[in-house]
């Protein structure tokens, strides 16, 4: 619990009630505090259940917390790339490209690092991974086909996608109900776009009332019919409905503070780099360590070897930047 603990304390310390109306969603440098945040709470929540340190309640608990944390992540994904259409729709699919090759970069990298450690490369974060390079191809697609309307084919691939993957398994691709932040977050961009979230206080009181009703009703029926991993379809739908409910709380909930607090704006620069490293940090040192030392270590080694990563990705994209700067002068 300690660990937990210093996560609400670092949450408490970011957050701060947002004065005026909102005329629209959280900025860039926001969301990217919050990244930093969920990265957090994923390396931590991860890390408890790789090793069974909550059992019961609590273990269903630790995984509605870090599928929150990942839904969330899907979410601003989306989000923030509904924006960058709005905004630069003649250099979006240059963008857009550049995007995807990078994150490409990185997995054939921790792919290699994993195979050299003797570490399985098709774990449930790589699959993660696998949606999420396949969030860029629908969104290109989407945009291609239906502009603007774009949305449409977001929201009806996400969903079916949620529910394809669970009666099909397979080694790719999986995470149904965190994937749906995807589809959350186009929808999402649509209402702040046309001014339909900005409604009265009392009417987004109401949707967060609702939303947790049916979530807690929901987590209660995925109690009382069984424990993880003995998950039937009529347990998937109820996790989906649970977590999609939670996503629009948590969102809602947003939309009256905000958050800045600059130690999370760097880590949530580096939250990808995280979410490949943490889970090789959890192989390593499980079988070494085990309770809330366990958690605490693999929590720091994934801050430092993400920000020498990070440090290293920055300095070979300058030298990059100022041969081609060097070559460009001279021509």
């Amino acid at each position: 619990m300690l660990i937990q603990i210093i996560l609400i304390i670092v949450l408490l310390l970011a957050l701060k009630l947002r004065k005026d109306p909102i005329d629209t969603f959280w900025t860039a440098k926001e969301s990217t505090a919050l990244k930093g945040f969920l990265i957090l709470v994923i390396v931590v929540y991860h890390s408890s259940f790789e090793m069974e340190i909550h059992q019961g309640i609590m273990q269903v608990v630790d995984n509605y917390v870090s599928a929150i944390a990942v839904g969330l992540f899907s979410f601003l994904s989306s989000y923030g790339i509904e924006i960058k259409y709005q905004k630069d729709k003649a250099g979006f699919y240059k963008w857009l490209i550049k995007k995807f090759f990078n994150v490409i970069v990185l997995y054939i990298c921790f792919c290699f690092l994993k195979m050299i450690l003797n570490i399985s490369v098709a774990s449930s974060g790589m699959m993660w991974i696998n949606a999420f390079l396949l969030s860029y191809v629908i969104e290109g697609v989407s945009h291609k086909l239906l502009l603007d309307r774009a949305w449409i084919i977001i929201v009806v691939f996400w969903t079916a996608y949620s529910i394809v993957v669970h009666v099909f398994p397979n080694p790719f691709f999986w995470w149904p109900h965190q994937s749906l932040g995807f589809a959350y977050g186009s929808v999402f961009y649509v209402l702040v776009a046309n001014k339909l979230i900005q409604k009265k206080r009392a009417y987004r009181y109401g949707i967060i009332i609702f939303c947790a009703l049916i979530s807690l009703g929901m987590i209660y029926l995925y109690i009382i019919n069984g424990s993880y991993p003995n998950v039937s379809v009529v347990m998937q739908i109820e996790r989906n409905i649970a977590t999609l409910m939670m996503l629009v709380m948590v969102v809602q909930v947003m939309l009256f503070v905000t958050m800045s607090f600059s130690m999370l704006e760097y880590i949530g620069k580096m939250s990808l780099i995280m979410f490949f490293i943490h889970g090789i940090w959890i192989e390593i040192l499980k079988p070494v360590l085990n309770g809330t030392l366990y958690v605490l270590v693999v929590v720091l080694l994934t801050l430092f070897t993400s920000g020498l990563i990070n440090l290293l990705i920055r300095k070979i994209t300058v030298n990059i930047k100022y041969i081609s700067w060097i070559k460009n002068s001279k021509s």
